[in-house]
């Protein structure tokens, strides 16, 4: 049963255009199962590189894994798409 999940999953996540000019790029939160991702005040950079690398940090200090990470982020790109069964 989905409701009674242990514990809701969340990733931090750095889309490459929400970049602020001079300071880096906003950081997002991505829920698993939820579509699309929330943005934060959060700026971290200031490239590209710098951002996800912080992300890591955080991600892992959450014990996350890349796999757990991708699987989060990939459950919130299809999360609004209906499921069909075979019949």
């Amino acid at each position: 049963m989905e409701a009674a999940r242990i514990a809701e999953r969340f990733a931090y996540y750095i889309p490459f255009n929400h970049y602020i000019e001079g300071e880096g790029y906003q950081v997002a939160v991505v829920k698993e199962y939820e579509s699309g991702y929330y943005l934060t005040d959060w700026v971290w950079g200031p490239t590209l590189d710098d951002a996800k690398k912080m992300a890591d940090v955080f991600n892992r200090r959450l014990g996350l894994s890349d796999d757990d990470v991708d699987s989060i982020i990939m459950s919130s790109m299809f999360a609004s798409m209906p499921c069909r069964g075979t019949a």
